[in-house]
């Protein structure tokens, strides 16, 4: 009997975890149909077939047949790391300013503790609304308690194998197989990261590690970032040295945001 899943990149990587699963993959094979985003078009899902046992959708509107059990797992969307707008910073992009760049996205006063932890309760609010569709596989108390401690999003859209895993975990006991599940060597939506401003970093507490950049799979600092997305690698006006990564150490003490 077959476990389905339907929808995007990130279905496909809790696909690709749980097919090597042992304790998971023995009893549901899985098969996949795969879209560009987790949005499935109208008509995209061929009929089920009667060998269909678990049906792992992203898309509300994805029915299971008769005798099929379905497990809605909503798009993973978390804005805590990512405030709508870094001052100066689009300004900066549309000049080509690489050196004003820097300093936007560096500038450690950009925003106050306040406007940050209403962004982030904001974001967790809409998942947490996300998850009162119909068998719906809820993950937002496990973003809300870790946020701060590890790092579970490489862009808003981006989950990390930390909450991968954890989704995997999820879906190995409501499909009743309860096991281990092994985290990926690479991180398997990681070819993009755009770490927290150093701003948010610092207010907030984060405990983690603070991370690279990550353009097209290859991990850079701030300024290479900045000459990636204003398309002027090649005619730098300034040595990277002002702007290499940031060395940061969290901040102490921890600011709850649930």
């Amino acid at each position: 009997m077959l476990c389905v899943f339907v929808g995007g990149p990130q279905l496909q990587a809790l696909a690709g975890m749980l097919a090597a699963t042992p304790e998971f993959s023995t009893r549901y094979p899985v098969h996949t149909f795969y879209f560009p985003s987790e949005f499935v078009p109208y008509g995209g899902v061929p009929p089920a077939g009667p060998d269909w046992a678990l049906l792992v959708t992203a898309e509300e509107s994805v029915g299971a047949p008769p005798g099929c059990t379905r497990i809605f797992v909503p798009e993973l969307h978390f804005a805590g790391y990512a405030p709508p707008e870094i001052p100066g910073l689009a300004a900066a992009l549309s000049r080509r300013d690489v050196a004003a760049a820097c300093r936007a996205v560096n500038n450690p006063n950009s925003f106050s503790l306040s406007s940050l932890l209403s962004n982030a309760r904001a974001s967790l609010a809409a998942m947490r609304r996300r998850e009162l569709a119909p068998d719906c596989l809820p993950v937002s108390d496990f973003v809300s308690d870790n946020y701060l401690s590890s790092l579970l999003f490489h862009t808003p859209d981006r989950p990390t194998n930390a909450l991968l895993v954890e989704c995997a975990r999820r879906l190995l006991l409501r499909a009743g197989a309860p096991g281990a599940v092994a985290a990926p060597v690479r991180e398997l939506l990681g070819d993009l990261c755009l770490p927290p401003p150093p701003c948010v970093y610092l207010r907030l507490g984060m405990a983690f590690d603070y991370p690279r950049y990550v353009v097209a799979g290859r991990p850079m600092g701030t300024y290479d970032a900045m000459l990636e997305f204003v398309g002027a690698r090649g005619s730098e006006a300034l040595g990277r040295a002002e702007f290499a990564p940031l060395e940061l150490q969290a901040a102490p003490g921890r600011h709850a945001c649930r």
